[in-house]
């Protein structure tokens, strides 16, 4: 097949790409932002598809032929704070996966031991590269890695706060040892499976891939063999791989994009219920065709008496808020899992630990660490659906929880109910929003305690801002999931006062990493801020 070899054979398929209409837009002001950018193409009458900055410049990719020929047309020559730009057609990216087999071809070196290792082991060095070794040399591992990420927090500081850098002598808080999972197997109560071709046998197969479609990967190896999974999720891969093996459609194929089915969110609970979120490409389906493919999918369920909450999603070749939502073809709309002696509803799309047992661990170091008692009012930002603020309500005075998401606030509203939580207001909105206007309405003599939980990428600028802004917080107990990648909140808390930064910085007094995913190399790491 050409689309094997040429990298640029995806601008001749079928289906959408912006890569056909891009340009280069080049001498771009020093300094510009991303916003900044923005809000010039759209005064000038564009509404790009897609914006990638380059620093001096920027690739910019629009919707049809006619935009890209009149953004070349309109924007040439234009000056835009003090720089004249200059537009060009920009030549498509090519497509990763044939880029990356290219690559290996040309720079094969690899020994014939490691091609002839089975895709199963393959699978467990991806998703569990520290399976076999002992548990307390993996704490040990996490403990240098975050050591290692506060060396660069430390190195950040000598320039962000040198006053504060000189006043701890150079030396950040001492990193305490990993506090262990009280489980090493079968934990993780959920799992995103691809559904794709298995290299060994030419099946479909559901289970997870070898790396990134970008890193030039689209086989999928089995999971059966993984210790972190629960019996029951692998009995329910088994029942869907089964049954896509015998439905007359094939895997949905990156590369071509052709088949449907994508794949497969699944979460169990310690109760023993089961919900799977199947995702798949509509491809030009009729209506008919749709409804026949989820009476189908129905009829499996209902035979496989596995699962007692089954939702699919269409989604098209990239993900986009455009898709189709979350559609249940059976069961119940949430299930129930049990954290610090409370029950928690937790619907499709919220967010929950994955690792439970460890989870109740690391929420009572939380207010262990933080000393909450029952004069604090602790401040639960990012609170999803309420897990930690519920977790700690009764050894404090009051909890308000923030978060953007609403439904998530449904279900953080509805679980302090179902657990006769009074103490307890869950706000929906932004928080670097609510934060000042909640604080308004607190005496200066509280003791306020914030707890942040935020994505992987850390908090949001502006929220950081308001953290900083909010003199009433004393106390701040950061939790991130990846510690290098939230590094830059770390500074930024940490940052010497300023115009951008008012307010007393925050200075780090422990840290602690939790060991919520054994046999990974990942940990969750606790810090305790204060001013």
């Amino acid at each position: 097949m050409a689309g094997e070899t040429d990298p640029y054979a995806y601008l001749n398929r079928e289906g959408f790409t912006s890569e056909k209409f891009k340009v280069e837009i080049s001498n771009l002001p020093k300094y510009l932002g991303m916003g900044q950018f923005k809000k010039f193409l759209a005064k000038e009458g564009f509404v790009p598809h897609k914006i990638k900055p380059m620093g001096r410049f920027a690739y910019v990719c629009f919707k049809d032929d006619m935009e890209k020929e009149k953004a070349i047309e309109k924007l040439n020559g234009v000056m835009f704070r003090g720089s004249k730009l200059e537009v060009k057609i920009a030549k498509p990216m090519k497509d990763p996966l044939v880029k990356k087999r290219k690559f290996d071809e040309v720079n094969s070196n690899v020994d014939d031991d490691k091609e002839s290792v089975p895709i199963s082991q393959k699978i467990e060095n991806v998703t569990l590269p520290y399976q076999g070794m002992p548990l307390s040399e993996q704490h040990s591992l996490k403990k240098k890695y975050v050591e290692d990420v506060f060396n660069a927090y430390k190195n950040e500081l000598k320039h962000a706060n040198r006053s504060l850098f000189q006043s701890q002598d150079g030396n950040l808080c001492p990193i305490e040892d990993t506090v262990a999972s009280p489980v090493d197997e079968h934990y993780r109560n959920k799992c995103d499976f691809t559904i794709g071709i298995n290299p060994e046998n030419s099946l479909a197969t559901v289970g997870f891939r070898l790396a990134s479609y970008k890193k030039g990967a689209c086989s999928v190896g089995p999971i059966a063999h993984l210790s972190h999974l629960p019996l029951k999720t692998i009995e329910a891969v088994a029942a869907l791989e089964e049954f896509v093996r015998k439905s007359e459609h094939a895997p949905y194929n990156p590369e071509d994009h052709t088949g449907i089915w994508k794949n497969v969110v699944i979460r169990t609970s310690d109760a023993g219920q089961m919900m799977a979120i199947l995702v798949m490409h509509p491809q030009n389906f009729e209506e008919k065709a749709l409804v026949e493919l989820k009476k189908g999918i129905q009829d499996f369920v209902v035979e496989s008496g596995i699962f007692t909450s089954f939702f699919v999603q269409f989604q098209g070749a990239k993900k986009s808020n455009d898709d189709v939502a979350l559609e249940k073809l059976s069961g119940d709309d949430f299930i129930s899992e049990k954290l610090c002696d409370l029950e928690f509803r937790i619907s499709p799309l919220a967010f929950f630990q994955v690792n439970t047992k460890a989870a109740e661990v690391l929420y009572r170091l939380v207010g262990d660490i933080a000393n909450v008692n029952l004069k604090s009012i602790l401040l639960d930002i990012c609170c999803g659906t309420g897990t930690i603020g519920l977790s700690l309500a009764k050894r404090c005075k009051k909890v308000y929880g923030i978060e953007l998401i609403p439904s998530a606030i449904e279900d953080a509203t509805y679980n302090a109910k179902a657990n006769a939580i009074e103490n307890c207001e869950f706000i929906a909105g932004r928080a670097e929003e609510k934060i000042s206007r909640l604080l308004d309405g607190l005496r200066e003599e509280d003791e306020i305690i914030a707890v942040v939980d935020p994505p992987r990428a850390g908090l949001h600028q502006k929220c950081t801002q308001a953290l900083r802004r909010a003199s009433k917080i004393r106390r701040l107990v950061y939790i991130s999931c990846d510690a290098k990648c939230a590094m830059k909140s770390f500074v930024d808390l940490s940052r010497a006062t300023s115009n951008t930064y008012s307010g007393d910085p925050f200075v780090p007094k422990r840290a602690i990493p939790v060991d919520l995913f054994p046999n990974t190399s990942h940990c969750e790491t606790v810090i305790l801020f204060e001013r």
